[in-house]
């Protein structure tokens, strides 16, 4: 019932306020305000850990580097080079999924979607992320979650001459799964809190959904002090 009040348009005119006449309303408004602060908070942390997970990428390049060095200018090889660079670039893609969906950094084809209007194109992200994005991540999650565990506990090894332990890069891949699970929670969440508010304020259209990180307010708030300088 709160939920269809907070659609229902405000009309002007005679009459009680509607969160007088509605106090359910009132509640709804606080529940979304509850939601939009939880989402921040959802992509504050994958703002800053994908920002710290992307310095991985520098250790792979020094690790080739130093492979490259070793093998041609002193003609020693290791053992461990080719092992470790691909568990840390493994490691450097599924840690930063969630970074990536953050900032929309992903291809899209949106040939035919940026043509719909805005509120079309929100409930189908909104239904789209509902019928195949959720069910991908309750799938994977658990499962790499096991996947896990069991190499933890048997501490399992690789098949390499150098044979090393399995289970961060495993770990890496669960923590990467749930970290993007939190991330897909939080945009349709927010896809929800936009159209509310459209059909709240009588479908005029709000502000576009952005990301609620601070770190990206701190830098929104650094460019409108510049400009104003």
């Amino acid at each position: 019932m709160a939920f269809l009040l907070v659609l229902s348009p405000v009309r002007e005119g005679g009459g009680a306020p509607r969160e007088r006449r509605h106090p359910n309303i009132r509640k709804a408004r606080d529940a979304m305000k509850i939601i939009k602060g939880l989402c921040g908070v959802i992509d504050t942390i994958n703002d800053v850990l994908g920002r710290a997970f992307a310095f991985l990428i520098f250790a792979v390049m020094g690790i080739i580097m130093c492979e490259v060095i070793l093998r041609r200018l002193f003609d020693k090889p290791q053992i461990w080079t080719s092992d470790l660079i691909t568990m840390l670039f493994g490691a450097y893609i599924i840690l930063t999924l969630a970074f990536g969906l953050l900032h929309k950094s992903y291809v899209g084809v949106d040939l035919m979607v940026e043509r719909l209007p805005a509120v079309k194109r929100h409930w189908l992200h909104l239904i789209t992320g509902i019928a195949f994005q959720i069910p991908y991540v309750t799938f994977l999650i658990p499962r790499s979650s096991a996947f896990f565990l069991k190499s933890l506990n048997a501490m399992e090894r690789g098949y390499s001459v150098w044979s090393p332990v399995m289970w961060p890069v495993k770990f890496s891949l669960f923590l990467g799964l749930l970290l993007l699970g939190l991330q897909i929670a939080s945009e349709l969440l927010k896809e929800a809190v936009w159209l509310i508010t459209f059909y709240q304020d009588g479908r005029k259209e709000p502000a576009p959904v952005r990301s609620m990180s601070l770190l990206c307010k701190k830098n929104s708030l650094a460019e409108k002090a510049g400009e104003e300088e």
